[in-house]
């Protein structure tokens, strides 16, 4: 029985372990998606800042133009990676309910286990006392 729990121990540290890892794991995709979302977002900015600063001069038209297709294709690909992380933030998510319901399943069967083991402990004392009681009951 000891072996029992102690191996549900085990397992329900593993399941705790592999759920606070998941965690992690969600917090590093979701400050890399902000990140992202903050670059496209300084991008967007900038290419408004240098059309206001370009005004109507003929040379700074030229560099807007190529500084925009430059940026916008910056955009573009800071979004599809920002679709890939949000992607993987689903799976990691996923990932995340199964190993908590493992760990919840590991802490139920545990409890069950230790509540089974006290029950014995206890029908075990009660024995013993029973037989204490019925041998002084006869010495007297």
């Amino acid at each position: 029985m000891a072996d029992n729990i102690k191996t549900l121990n085990n397992l329900l540290k593993i399941a705790k372990k592999s759920v606070e890892d998941t965690q992690k794991s969600i917090a590093q995709v979701l400050a890399a998606i902000s990140g992202h979302e903050q670059q496209i977002a300084q991008l967007q900015k900038k290419i408004k800042d240098e059309g206001v600063y370009a005004g109507s001069d003929p040379q700074m038209m030229i560099a807007l133009d190529m500084f925009t297709k430059r940026s916008k294709a910056d955009i573009k690909e800071l979004a599809e990676k920002r679709m890939k992380l949000l992607n993987h933030e689903a799976q990691l998510r996923e990932e995340l309910s199964k190993n908590f319901a493992e760990e919840k399943r590991y802490q139920i069967l545990l409890e069950r286990k230790q509540a089974e083991s006290k029950k014995l402990h206890d029908k075990k004392q009660q024995q013993q006392l029973d037989e204490i009681a019925a041998t002084r009951k006869y010495k007297f």
